[in-house]
């Protein structure tokens, strides 16, 4: 595993918390998982998973409302199979 933080020593925002994180993990199964997360980046709400033959992918993925999915994978050949199913919005909230 591997992981750094940016905290920018000129940023006053960053006096406490990072602006950044990166972490790159390689399991034990030989799977690698990176991810990025960082407040002083524009507001990307992207999430996507990648595999050698498929990926999947939600954009926007953390709002409260509006999120969409898509997928593909490789099939027979090579041929794309693609699909974006229709989410319905869901209370986000206890009542």
């Amino acid at each position: 595993m591997q992981a750094s933080i940016a905290r920018p020593k000129d940023d006053p925002r960053f006096a406490e918390v990072e602006a950044s994180c990166q972490v790159i993990a390689k399991l034990p199964s030989g799977f690698t998982a990176s991810f990025n997360s960082a407040y002083n980046a524009h507001k990307s709400q992207f999430l996507r998973i990648e595999r050698t033959d498929a990926f999947a992918e939600l954009n926007p993925a953390f709002a409260y409302n509006g999120i969409k999915m898509k997928f593909e994978k490789a099939v027979d050949g090579g041929v794309e199979m693609a699909h974006e199913p229709s989410l319905k919005p869901k209370d986000q909230f206890c009542s």
